[in-house]
């Protein structure tokens, strides 16, 4: 009785490790194969239809241990869905070296297949982020804080401040300006729309760059295709001083004039 038992249990043990020699076989076509859905090739290369990890760090480091990026790629590739990336990972960072970190925080990334969006973001908490948005026909970036948010994109830039820059520290060759009420008037103002607007859309206001047209350089970009606004918003009170100036020496001449012909 005993022995048919001792048997029983021995032929219980032999099929548990058939079981197990099933899911797991070592060395399989030179890898380490587990349940067929996993493996790491001789060469440290893992595979896997699945996975998911709870906690913990994942660190890539590019060249031998050397701290170098050089070589160094994170793809996600696309799956039957067209989904590349969905969801948002509690901390995120890409490291260059060692120590230096440049992003950081809150990261998702999803491409829609339905709309052909592309969004990559990157935030502190939700009221406080980072969005790139990119599709077939528009790219932009939106830049969002506790109180308020600016939006950069391909056609304009929209934001409730814009500062100028304009410290003693941070120029050089200075000179007076003079006869800017000259340069303003001989520079032709027109209503307009950009070619990527429809006829019916609200006119612009401006000046236009061009070999058939009177404009000012002075108040252009360095490489003459845009519009320097702070020399242009400058030149226009400059132009302002000067007119007040006429203005008070006209109105002196009036008033001797009248105290000529009451005289």
């Amino acid at each position: 009785m005993i022995i048919q038992v001792l048997k029983y249990y021995l032929k219980l043990i032999k099929m548990k490790v058939k079981q197990k020699l099933k899911q797991i076989k070592l060395k399989l076509n030179g890898a380490t194969t587990v349940s067929g859905k996993f493996q790491v090739t001789n060469e440290g290369t893992l595979e896997s239809k699945d996975g998911k990890i709870v906690g913990g760090e994942i660190e890539i480091i590019g060249g031998e241990n050397t701290g170098e990026a050089s070589g160094l790629n994170l793809r996600v590739i696309e799956n039957e869905n067209k989904t590349v990336y969905t969801g948002l990972a509690p901390r995120f960072g890409i490291i260059k070296g060692y120590n230096q970190t440049y992003i950081s925080g809150q990261l998702g990334s999803v491409r829609n297949p339905d709309s052909e969006n592309a969004t990559l973001s990157v935030s502190a908490n939700l009221n406080s982020y980072i969005s790139l948005l990119a599709n077939t026909s528009l790219a932009s970036i939106y830049l969002k804080g506790a109180s308020s948010e600016t939006s950069i994109l391909s056609s304009g830039i929209i934001t409730p401040k814009l500062t100028q820059t304009s410290l003693e520290k941070q120029k050089k060759n200075f000179t007076k300006m003079d006869n800017a009420l000259d340069i303003i008037q001989n520079i032709d103002i027109y209503k307009y729309n950009l070619k990527f607007e429809s006829d019916n859309e609200k006119k612009h206001i401006g000046f236009v760059i061009g070999d058939n047209y009177n404009y000012a350089k002075e108040i252009t970009s360095s490489d003459n295709k845009g519009v320097d606004l702070y020399s242009f918003v400058s030149l226009c009170c400059k132009a302002i001083q000067e007119l007040a100036q006429e203005n008070k020496e006209l109105n002196k001449k009036i008033k001797e004039m009248e105290g000529n012909i009451n005289g």
